[in-house]
């Protein structure tokens, strides 16, 4: 056995090439001579096989370099794949392509002498990362919103990688820190976005992230929608909803311009005070709030009181028709169903309660109230109408027209004794003037002769005579002025000494008396009265 060089180590070895060779590497030794079986093994420093990039792991596809390094060496240079010969090169460097994962050395030669085996180096491949972008708000996109771009390297923490942000394929960002990209959308970005990372170890990138698009729209302004939308009145729950087409909105409602909730889109609100409520609503996200709703007014009316009416009147008779009405003021009748009730108890569904023939037990106390068609309202309760049934007006008619008479007659009989009393008196005033105008001396029967010698003759009669005594002509001399004479004619008993003799007259007799003119006064003689003067004469019965 040949002695071997001492290697670096100080170490004297000797060995035979037999026991030098293995079935795990080759031989690092020349042959001296092929007659015999020994050789002569020079050991010198094993090469250093390195990788560039240097990483634990390496993506697939990606192009890596091993360098051989041999101090004092030269090639050529044979490189190993899983102990499988798989290239020979004059320079100590081989770049390849991975797409799995190997096992990887090398050696070299110096000075015409291999050397040892390199250290192994094995390339671990993965799949190559790709990058996933979102967006946050998602949906749509308003002007004025603020918007945060994300690039997420799944699988990895955050602080391996740097991000890089594209617009339409174009650079924006240059690898920053920040996983996240924010900022004020306006119209004028909408684009197309993609997003990539570089590991901060080896510079190594993912795949480019998938394209976000960002469509950017005007601000939006939501719609109010009120249920009911008619016949709303006080103490009514009414039902808003706020609509805007995007999710991941809080909505705000404004009532009469203040803010009332902050909630969902829905808004449920039980009106109280009669007359015009106005409602408004925004949407809200994040920071962002969308324009103000255009205002929706709600008219809220005061439930109506029916007004109750009554024909002919509230106090009839027995046998009339009576009608009474049920009115809602400034409603719609046909919009409305209507009741009665009587003293509690109800009797009609109609508008108008009509009793053809009144009786006794129509009457009571009425109320009515209306229902809303096909609705749930009702109105309040009417003021209550007492309606009063008495007898018959044929009875009553009886009783007035007795009452009347009773009175009527009651009446005429002062009347016949205030007239009886007013003659009487007249009467006896007749008879006391009549005396004092009579003539001394003058008798009946010489009235009565003068009667005759003047043709008035006693009328024989048992009947009443009246006749008119009219005045003669007037005249400008007050003696031609006449007055007017009345005579009495007066029954007086007689004894009846005689049957033979004529019965006188039974009864007051009145005769005519025709006063002629008089003729004018002497101027010397007494100025006779120019006034009328009555006279009473009376006339006795001859006996």
């Amino acid at each position: 056995m040949l002695p071997m060089k001492e290697d670096t180590r100080g170490e004297d070895i000797f060995q035979s090439c037999k026991d030098f060779i293995d079935e795990t590497q080759l031989p690092v030794c020349k042959l001296i001579s092929v007659t015999t079986d020994v050789c002569v093994c020079f050991l010198t420093f094993s090469p250093v096989l390195s990788v560039e990039p240097n990483s634990p792991q390496i993506f697939r596809g990606e192009t890596v370099t091993l360098t051989c390094r041999i101090s004092g060496g030269n090639g050529p240079y044979y490189w190993y794949k899983d102990r499988v010969y798989s290239h020979r090169s004059a320079e100590n460097y081989y770049t390849i392509k991975v797409d799995q994962s190997h096992r990887y050395r090398c050696y070299g030669s110096i000075a015409g002498w291999s050397t040892a085996w390199s250290n192994e180096v094995t390339l671990s491949v993965i799949e190559r990362p790709k990058a996933v972008l979102t967006l946050q708000p998602d949906g749509q996109i308003f002007s004025g919103q603020e918007v945060t771009f994300t690039c997420e390297i799944r699988g990895h923490a955050d602080t391996e990688w740097m991000y890089n942000w594209n617009k339409d394929g174009v650079q924006i960002s240059s690898y920053t820190e920040s996983r996240k990209y924010s900022f004020t959308a306006v119209e004028s970005l909408s684009a197309k976005y993609t997003c990539s990372g570089r590991r901060r170890s080896d510079s190594r990138t993912s795949e480019t992230s998938n394209t976000v698009t960002l469509t950017v729209s005007e601000k939006p302004k939501p719609t109010v929608r009120v249920n009911p939308q008619s016949s709303v009145y006080t103490g009514d729950r009414v039902t808003l909803n706020c609509n805007l087409l995007s999710n991941g909105w809080t909505f705000l409602w404004y009532k009469d311009r203040v803010q009332v909730a902050e909630d969902t889109n829905t808004l449920h609100d039980t009106v109280s005070n009669a007359g015009e409520t106005v409602y408004q609503c925004k949407a809200r996200r994040g920071n962002y709030d969308s324009e103000l709703s255009d205002p929706v007014t709600l008219t809220v009316r005061a439930l109506p009181k029916p007004v109750v009416s009554i024909n002919p009147d509230e106090q009839v008779y027995r046998g009339e028709t009576v009608t009474l009405r049920c009115d809602l003021q400034d409603e719609e009748d046909s919009d409305w169903i209507y009741s009665w009730n009587k003293d509690g108890s109800g009797v009609s569904s109609e508008q108008e309660y009509r009793i053809s023939s009144a009786e006794t037990s129509h009457a009571g106390k009425y109320t009515c109230r209306g229902r809303e068609r096909g609705g749930s309202h009702s109105s309040h309760t009417s003021d209550a109408v007492t309606l009063t049934v008495s007898g018959s007006t044929y009875n009553t008619v009886i009783v007035f027209v007795s009452v009347g008479l009773s009175l009527a007659f009651l009446f005429i009989i002062l009347l016949l004794i205030l007239l009886w009393w007013h003659k009487s008196n007249k009467g006896k005033d007749r008879d006391i003037q009549q005396n004092s105008n009579q003539t001394p001396g003058q008798n009946p029967s010489q009235s009565g002769a003068e009667d005759s010698q003047s043709g008035h003759a006693p009328l024989q009669t048992d009947e009443h005579i009246y006749d008119t005594v009219e005045n003669a002509s007037k005249s400008d001399s007050a003696a031609e002025l006449s007055g007017a004479v009345y005579a009495q004619v007066m029954k007086k008993k007689e004894s009846h000494k005689n049957k033979d003799d004529d019965a006188g007259p039974s009864d007051v007799i009145y005769t005519e008396l025709e006063i002629k003119p008089q003729k004018k006064a002497k101027k010397n003689q007494v100025k006779a009265s120019v006034e009328y003067e009555t006279i009473y004469s009376q006339l006795k019965q001859n006996t």
